[in-house]
């Protein structure tokens, strides 16, 4: 059960009265201190003498037996504190003592299983550790028992509150065979607010088995970032630390070896606070174009005055830097003439006279307002196979007129890229001319001026549409980037549509799929997952004269079925046949002659239901005319166009039967037409990718052909 102790006496001073509630009036309106730190207190060590508390201090804890519940073994005691102390810039009027060798500040208070105070991450306000680590007392060992006891000596205004952690074991133990004793000391003093930690030697009650490890001595502030401890490694004797370097920081002790050894008596440690405080809480309002205002807190101590320094550069100032705003008398300050659309840094300091300034604060930093400010909210309608139009969003400033910028690179702008659409009065544009299914990228600025402009926006993008095709078509899907069956990141050929789910229909390289080549279109139906996909469109669906063609097997399970059909004006999916493929080891060619659609059907497209197989995989699905005699395809097929993959030349065999030779993207537009067709064709202007070579012949037939530039 935990007990709250007061320590007040009676104030008969009018002097100190007055002071106390002013400390009062600091500790529940100025509890903010973000920006305190703790490694501006000054260390010193010395050597003196040790005096217990006395015997009329207050108990905290006694240890009533060996037993780990009994011990002092983990233990958390608040306290009321007779008088305010400040510590790290904030004024308390209680603390909490644990047995493992530290106090704390603040309303949230340590676990009692905590034994590194200074690393421990628990959101207490501050801690002093004189001998951090698991520890424990002992019971009527030798006639001695441990104890926690504290006082305050001294008068008002120079009293001292005196923790004792008295016969303690510096080790955690219920045994009695070996029981090393010593006592500390943490000592805190009223006005000056200097930390004392004072150690006794110690000495073997029982035993004389050595008892080593680390500890951690030292400070912490609101956070393990906050810290100023000491650091001796097990080489090094425990009165020689040095500053330590992290929040983890230990001193080592052996109970035996002189080395690293343990405090001797009357070791003491001084923690001394600065003269001036750091002041907390900076944020910055009234931001403009030009100016702006920094505002703070005032430390629980004010200062006669405050400094400002500000830059373009997040290079902290030191304490030499000159501050660029001073002999600030209250809590907020303008700052001007600043740029426009720049980020400034910014610290703030307390001045307590010509050479006496707090550290500076942690950094805040802003931007100032453009005098041009950025659209938002762009976005692309009405795209077509060769333009769309932009719109976005005014900002809160309208400017005189706004630019945009296209292109199919997804590079962003830079103040000085010349804009593609300019002097635009309104909040939308048209762009064009574009190509047909090409991926475009999109920014808009403001225009306030010939010189005064705003940022780009962040991108928008958009494909246009494809171009329909007008006569024969292939696809044999290499080529294109592919993922193994069923897996994420699948895609379609170019103007083909995916009408199910994401990777319900997508380009396979999986073996088992295997019919031509590397690649196929793999569709996978199960549950929730949909493959229902459409062809580029096409402007022949209503003559009558093509079919439609594919190789089909099936991927995992046999008897899968296909429903092909086209998408109506409404984009409902029409029914023109069915096809299934019975074993997964055998491809099944389909063939289907494409009846007279109705007008305004552009689109064929392909369904997997699912059942009774999930999945299939189609290869070289070829958009034909009809009208061919066997004779005549077979002898059209015999064509040979190599080599493909080609670099920069193709040739064709039996070029003397072609009439002319046309060159279309994957989407079905026309690239370019060679009418006087030879044996071999130079293509270096073509990019990188997958194109169509429609061969026509001099008996005005047509045959189409996959090629692939590398």
């Amino acid at each position: 059960m935990k007990h709250f102790y007061n320590l007040s006496k009676c104030i008969k001073n009018k002097s100190y009265l007055k002071k106390a509630i002013l400390g009062l009036a600091f500790l529940f309106g100025t509890h903010q201190s973000a920006d305190a730190q703790v490694n501006a207190y000054s260390f010193a060590q010395s050597t003196g003498s040790y005096a217990p508390a006395s015997g009329t201090a207050a108990v905290l804890g006694t240890a009533t037996d060996n037993t780990t519940s009994t011990n002092l073994n983990s233990n958390v005691y608040p306290v009321t504190l007779p008088f305010n102390f400040v510590f790290n810039g904030t004024s308390y009027s209680s603390l909490n003592v644990s047995s493992n060798g530290f106090v704390t500040f603040g309303t949230t208070a340590p676990s009692t299983t905590t034994t590194s105070p200074i690393s421990s991450t628990t959101t207490y306000e501050g801690a002093i550790s004189i001998f951090g680590r698991d520890i424990s007392s002992f019971f009527n060992v030798n006639g001695i028992s441990g104890s926690i006891v504290w006082e305050t000596i001294g008068t008002a205004p120079n009293r001292e509150i005196v923790i004792e952690w008295k016969n303690f074991r510096p080790n955690n133990a219920t045994a009695v065979t070996t029981v090393y004793s010593f006592s500390f000391q943490i000592r805190l003093q009223e006005t000056s607010n200097v930390i004392k930690m004072v150690y006794d030697a110690g000495t073997y009650l029982a035993g004389s088995t050595a008892i080593s490890g680390t500890l951690q001595v030292g400070l912490r502030g609101a956070t393990t970032a906050d810290f100023n401890n000491r650091l001796n490694a097990s080489t090094l004797e425990f009165i020689n630390s040095t500053p330590g370097t992290t929040s983890s920081s230990t001193q080592n002790m052996n109970t035996v070896n002189a080395i690293p050894g343990m405090p001797t008596a009357g070791l003491t440690y001084t923690w001394t606070p600065p003269n001036c405080w750091t002041p907390s809480g900076v944020n910055i309002t009234n931001i403009t174009t030009n100016s702006a205002t920094v505002n703070w807190i005032a430390p629980s101590i004010a200062p006669g005055s405050y400094e400002v320094y500000y830059s373009t550069s997040n290079t902290a100032p030191t304490a030499s830097t000159p501050p660029t705003v001073q002999n600030i008398t209250g809590l907020s300050t303008p700052i001007d003439p600043l740029q426009p659309l720049t980020t400034y840094y910014v610290w703030v300091r307390s001045s307590c006279g010509t050479s006496e300034k707090s550290t500076w604060t942690n950094v805040t930093n802003f931007t100032t307002h453009p005098t041009c400010w950025t659209p938002s909210g762009v976005n692309i309608t009405n795209i077509t196979t060769n333009s769309a139009t932009v719109n976005w969003t005014a900002p809160s400033v309208t400017p005189a007129s706004y630019e945009v910028y296209y292109s199919t690179s997804n590079t962003a702008p830079t103040a000085s890229t010349t804009p593609t659409v300019q002097n635009i009065p309104g909040l939308s544009s048209p762009i064009g001319p574009l190509q047909s299914s090409t991926p475009y990228y999109v920014w808009v600025r403001s225009s306030c001026g010939t010189s005064d402009k705003s940022t780009w926006t962040s991108v928008a993008s958009f494909t246009t549409q494809c171009d329909a095709i007008t006569g024969a078509y292939f696809e044999g899907f290499e080529g294109y980037p592919a993922v193994s069956n069923g897996s994420t990141g699948g895609v379609l050929p170019i103007c083909w549509t995916n009408l199910g789910t994401a990777n319900g229909g997508h380009i396979s390289n999986s073996t088992s799929s295997t019919i031509t080549g590397t690649n196929t279109l793999y569709l996978w139906t199960s549950g929730a997952r949909i493959a229902y996909v459409a062809l580029p469109p096409m402007n022949t669906l209503q003559s009558g004269n093509y079919r439609l063609k594919f190789d089909a097997k099936a991927s995992v399970t046999a008897g899968g079925i296909l429903q092909i059909g086209y998408l109506d004006t409404t984009n409902t999916f029409v029914e023109l046949t069915t096809f299934s493929v019975a074993t997964t080891a055998t491809v099944y060619p389909f063939s289907f002659d494409i009846p007279v659609l109705p007008a305004g059907v552009t689109q064929l497209a392909i369904k997997n239901p699912g059942t009774p197989a999930n999945s299939l995989s189609i290869d070289n699905v070829s958009y034909e005319l009809k009208n061919l005699a066997t004779s005549e395809i077979a002898e059209k097929n015999k064509l040979k166009i190599y080599p493909n993959p080609f670099s920069d030349v193709i040739n064709i065999s039996d070029v003397e039967k072609v009439k002319s030779i046309a060159v279309l993207e994957a989407s079905g537009r026309v690239l370019k037409v060679i009418g006087q067709a030879s044996s071999s064709i130079n293509l270096s202007d073509l990019k990188q990718g997958v194109y169509i070579l429609n061969v026509t012949y001099k008996d005005n037939t047509i045959s189409s052909h996959k090629i692939i530039k590398k």
